[in-house]
């Protein structure tokens, strides 16, 4: 029995400022009866977000392009925080799930462009109601991550 909750973020970096990565994943492990005051729990929530950022983030599963708001100024990011619950076992296959699930669907407010006197984009505004915001297909590909032990 586990239980994992996961929520995306979206954020806006500028390119040329920020030298970021456009995506993040961090895991928190919940301390359970098992693992109470065990040390050893913030190195394995670090082994399993590395475990899930190869996954996702190193696989051709994010349209990185579709984060561009202006290519190589303006790009959102994506922030993965999940929360594991109950764990008795490796959570990386059940947060691998919870990522696709949530990725399938992230909302991003809408966004209107503004030209320089270039005529290029140059910065954007952004649109604070909620009802207007969209949703942002940014998966390619859904790898799920399934363990197998031999016992």
């Amino acid at each position: 029995n586990m239980s994992v909750v996961c929520c995306v973020r979206m954020s806006v970096i500028d390119v040329v400022l920020e030298n970021k990565p456009f995506l993040d994943i961090s895991v928190r492990i919940s301390p359970s009866n098992l693992y109470r005051n065990d040390e050893r729990l913030s190195n394995f929530e670090g082994i399993i977000a590395e475990r899930l950022f190869n996954i996702i983030g190193k696989s051709n599963t994010i349209d990185y392009e579709k984060l561009a708001i202006i290519p190589n100024r303006f790009q959102w990011v994506v922030a993965i925080e999940l929360v594991v619950l109950n764990m008795n076992t490796d959570p990386t296959d059940l947060c691998s799930i919870a990522i696709n699930t949530s990725l399938k669907c992230p909302m991003v407010p809408n966004h209107t462009l503004i030209r320089g006197e270039s005529g290029e984009y140059e910065d954007f505004d952004i649109n604070s109601f909620p009802s207007e915001a969209y949703l942002l297909p940014i998966l390619k590909e859904i790898p799920i991550c399934i363990s197998i032990y031999k016992v």
